[in-house]
Protein backbone atom coordinates (compact mmCIF):
# COMPACT_ATOMS: atom_id res chain seq x y z
CA UNK A 1 0.00 0.00 0.00
CA UNK A 2 1.20 3.44 -0.69
CA UNK A 3 0.09 6.58 0.63
CA UNK A 4 -1.63 7.71 -2.04
CA UNK A 5 -4.29 4.84 -1.81
CA UNK A 6 -5.40 6.02 1.38
CA UNK A 7 -8.54 7.81 1.22
CA UNK A 8 -8.53 11.50 2.00
CA UNK A 9 -8.83 13.63 3.61
CA UNK A 10 -6.47 11.70 6.13
CA UNK A 11 -5.16 12.65 9.94
CA UNK A 12 -1.72 13.22 10.37
CA UNK A 13 0.02 12.57 13.64
CA UNK A 14 3.43 13.87 14.56
CA UNK A 15 5.38 15.37 17.23
CA UNK A 16 2.10 15.08 19.16
CA UNK A 17 0.68 17.71 16.53
CA UNK A 18 -2.93 16.45 14.67
CA UNK A 19 -3.31 17.88 11.58
CA UNK A 20 -5.67 16.94 8.56
CA UNK A 21 -4.25 16.74 4.91
CA UNK A 22 -6.63 17.35 2.56
CA UNK A 23 -4.76 15.33 -0.28
CA UNK A 24 -1.73 12.94 -1.13
CA UNK A 25 -0.04 15.73 -2.89
CA UNK A 26 -0.52 18.44 -0.63
CA UNK A 27 1.01 15.70 2.29
CA UNK A 28 3.78 15.37 -0.01
CA UNK A 29 4.83 18.93 -0.24
CA UNK A 30 6.09 20.84 2.24
CA UNK A 31 9.29 23.50 2.98
CA UNK A 32 12.71 22.17 2.59
CA UNK A 33 13.30 23.48 6.20
CA UNK A 34 11.02 21.66 7.51
CA UNK A 35 12.22 18.59 5.75
CA UNK A 36 15.79 19.18 6.88
CA UNK A 37 14.84 20.75 10.68
CA UNK A 38 11.52 19.81 11.32
CA UNK A 39 11.14 16.39 12.14
CA UNK A 40 7.44 15.94 10.71
CA UNK A 41 7.97 13.35 8.84
CA UNK A 42 9.51 11.16 11.24
CA UNK A 43 7.14 8.90 12.92
CA UNK A 44 4.09 10.01 11.71
CA UNK A 45 1.32 8.58 11.67
CA UNK A 46 -1.28 8.77 9.04
CA UNK A 47 -5.04 7.57 9.67
CA UNK A 48 -7.88 7.75 7.06
CA UNK A 49 -11.52 7.86 7.34
CA UNK A 50 -11.36 3.99 7.59
CA UNK A 51 -9.28 3.31 9.60
CA UNK A 52 -6.60 2.17 8.02
CA UNK A 53 -2.34 3.52 9.24
CA UNK A 54 0.43 3.90 7.98
CA UNK A 55 3.81 4.95 9.91
CA UNK A 56 6.23 7.16 8.30
CA UNK A 57 9.56 6.68 8.96
CA UNK A 58 11.12 9.63 7.14
CA UNK A 59 11.23 11.50 3.81
CA UNK A 60 13.32 12.65 1.13
CA UNK A 61 13.38 15.16 -1.50
CA UNK A 62 12.50 14.85 -4.98
CA UNK A 63 12.17 18.33 -6.45
CA UNK A 64 10.96 21.64 -6.26
CA UNK A 65 8.01 22.99 -7.01
CA UNK A 66 6.37 26.46 -8.55
CA UNK A 67 8.82 28.62 -10.28
CA UNK A 68 12.09 28.83 -9.94
CA UNK A 69 12.78 25.42 -8.56
CA UNK A 70 10.67 26.43 -5.57
CA UNK A 71 12.42 29.36 -4.06
CA UNK A 72 10.64 32.55 -2.77
CA UNK A 73 12.20 35.42 -2.46
CA UNK A 74 13.16 34.90 1.10
CA UNK A 75 14.91 32.10 -0.09
CA UNK A 76 12.72 29.24 1.21
CA UNK A 77 11.96 26.11 -1.23
CA UNK A 78 8.86 24.48 -1.85
CA UNK A 79 9.72 20.75 -2.41
CA UNK A 80 8.00 17.68 -3.00
CA UNK A 81 9.12 14.46 -1.23
CA UNK A 82 9.44 11.09 -1.06
CA UNK A 83 7.65 9.17 1.91
CA UNK A 84 9.47 6.14 3.52
CA UNK A 85 6.73 3.84 4.91
CA UNK A 86 7.69 2.01 7.91
CA UNK A 87 6.05 -1.75 8.01
CA UNK A 88 2.48 -2.99 6.52
CA UNK A 89 -0.65 -0.56 6.52
CA UNK A 90 -2.85 -1.85 10.58
CA UNK A 91 -6.21 -0.85 11.30
CA UNK A 92 -6.62 1.76 13.79
CA UNK A 93 -9.54 1.85 16.02
CA UNK A 94 -11.93 4.78 16.80
CA UNK A 95 -10.82 4.85 20.66
CA UNK A 96 -7.05 5.32 19.02
CA UNK A 97 -7.56 8.25 17.08
CA UNK A 98 -9.30 10.15 19.73
CA UNK A 99 -6.40 9.53 22.18
CA UNK A 100 -4.07 11.01 19.43
CA UNK A 101 -6.48 14.18 18.72
CA UNK A 102 -7.34 14.50 22.96
CA UNK A 103 -3.13 13.72 23.63
CA UNK A 104 -2.75 17.10 20.72
CA UNK A 105 -5.30 19.16 22.43
CA UNK A 106 -3.10 18.81 25.65
CA UNK A 107 0.63 19.15 24.08
CA UNK A 108 -0.38 21.86 21.55
CA UNK A 109 -1.69 25.62 23.10
CA UNK A 110 -2.63 26.30 19.84
CA UNK A 111 -5.65 24.64 20.30
CA UNK A 112 -6.86 26.29 23.07
CA UNK A 113 -6.79 29.40 21.49
CA UNK A 114 -9.83 28.76 19.56
CA UNK A 115 -12.88 30.28 20.43
CA UNK A 116 -14.83 27.22 19.91
CA UNK A 117 -12.34 24.43 22.38
CA UNK A 118 -15.08 23.33 24.48
CA UNK A 119 -17.51 22.59 22.17
CA UNK A 120 -14.84 21.14 20.02
CA UNK A 121 -13.54 18.81 22.54
CA UNK A 122 -16.95 17.61 23.51
CA UNK A 123 -17.80 16.86 19.57
CA UNK A 124 -14.59 15.08 19.25
CA UNK A 125 -15.32 12.52 22.44
CA UNK A 126 -18.65 12.24 21.07
CA UNK A 127 -17.99 11.19 17.35
CA UNK A 128 -18.90 7.77 16.49
CA UNK A 129 -16.48 7.63 13.58
CA UNK A 130 -13.03 9.00 12.04
CA UNK A 131 -14.95 10.52 9.48
CA UNK A 132 -16.86 12.73 11.86
CA UNK A 133 -13.56 13.31 13.78
CA UNK A 134 -11.27 14.51 10.42
CA UNK A 135 -14.73 17.08 9.38
CA UNK A 136 -14.56 18.53 12.94
CA UNK A 137 -10.86 19.27 13.16
CA UNK A 138 -10.20 20.36 9.63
Amino acid sequence: MTVEDLRYPVLCFSQHLARVSQTADALATCSKLVLRKGGYYEDLLLVDSAGVGLRIKGAEKIHGVGLFWGYNIFLNQRIKVRLHIEGPPMQVSLAEVKRHVFDSFDRWHGWSTRGDFAELKSSVEAATSITEIIERIS
